[in-house]
């Protein structure tokens, strides 16, 4: 059996694609991967999946309806949950056979409020070797990873008064880690993000116990050793959907906090920073507000219960097998 699976060109996506299509081949299937390419539609055979954000519906909806295809549509985060145009094409596209599934119980609500139908919650995935790989142990050092992602929302959206707090942020919430790398001398702390960006937000220090790397210069066996070898992994980030490098920091055993943002908290497995308040911008980004001693605690208390949390997080993380979730998405094509 043929399966082809499409993806968005955001660089997650594709990652996601392709350990996927890993997991699919060692089943038996031919599997072929590629980017967005609506032109490409017309020519596939098979089975279709196709991975992407909400705001790519409306296109992907009539390109299916044009070549009449039938297609699993895996949405994986939402950027401005309208569903405006898939709503009016929903009937349409179901009757070819389309099915959507969501990453998280979050976007399934939101859809299902709107009477859209979901076939399924089905979250990302990670290769099963990650598993391999081993926490090294406990130690005074926190690691996170991500592009940091300057928020210019509180400059496009001043005449609605935003809070102060978010005046000059990143996505991911590195600045709050930099601060708690010059409050806390006796721990070391490593970033693998991107500097211009982050830049933007804060002005770096220079600091003995503050390693900053730019994201993408890693290859993955350093990335993974790298993350095997932190004390705590760390995810102060303000807007998310199902981070993979915290699955695989989990799948490592590697103790973690996170903000306790809804996609997050189902995903489970480690410690909750709490969230002060979500603002909503006119655009509908919604950005957390986290207070930073509520991040410093955290890293704390991760550290403490390291070894218990090394034990729940690795369990946790096995519903992120990508042999575990092509399973899922095939029981959905096979329905």
């Amino acid at each position: 059996m043929k399966i082809t699976v499409m993806h968005s060109k955001w660089g997650s996506h594709k990652l996601l694609a392709h350990d996927l299509a890993a997991a699919l081949i060692k089943r038996g299937y031919e599997v072929d991967v590629f980017s967005k390419d609506w032109h490409r539609v017309k020519s596939i055979d098979g089975s279709f999946i196709f991975i992407s954000g909400e705001h790519e519906t409306i296109g992907f909806t009539n390109v299916c309806q044009l070549y009449k295809k039938s297609a699993l549509y895996w949405i994986d985060f939402f950027v401005f949950a309208k569903f405006i145009g898939y709503k009016i094409q929903e009937r349409d596209y179901r009757k070819l056979g389309g099915k959507l599934v969501t990453c998280t119980n979050t976007e399934r609500m939101h859809l299902e409020k709107k009477k859209i139908t979901v076939d399924g919650v089905i979250p990302r995935c990670i290769p099963d070797e990650i598993f391999n790989h081993n926490w090294s142990g406990t130690k005074k050092e926190v690691l996170s990873i991500g592009f940091s992602d300057y928020r210019r929302e509180n400059k496009w959206w001043m005449s609605f008064h935003p809070p102060k707090e978010l005046d000059s942020v990143t996505r991911k919430g590195h600045e709050l880690l930099i601060e708690f790398a010059d409050n806390n001398p006796d721990w070391n702390v490593k970033l693998i993000t991107g500097t211009a960006e982050l830049s933007k937000a804060i002005t770096i220090p220079t600091l003995s116990n503050l390693d900053i790397i730019e994201a993408g210069s890693l290859s993955v066996e350093e990335k993974n050793k790298t993350i095997a070898n932190t004390g705590v992994f760390c995810l102060p980030t303000r807007l998310d959907s199902c981070p993979i490098v915290l699955m695989e920091a989990e799948a490592m055993g590697v103790p973690s906090c996170y903000t306790a943002l809804p996609p997050l908290i189902e995903m489970g497995g480690g410690i909750e920073i709490p969230v002060k308040e979500t603002f909503w911008y006119p655009s509908r980004v919604p950005l957390a507000i986290i207070d930073y001693k509520e991040v410093e605690t955290a890293i704390a208390k991760t550290h403490a219960l390291g070894e218990a949390i090394s034990v729940s997080g690795k369990q946790n993380a096995e519903k992120f097998k990508a042999s575990v979730v092509a399973g899922r998405l095939l029981e959905v094509i096979e329905k």
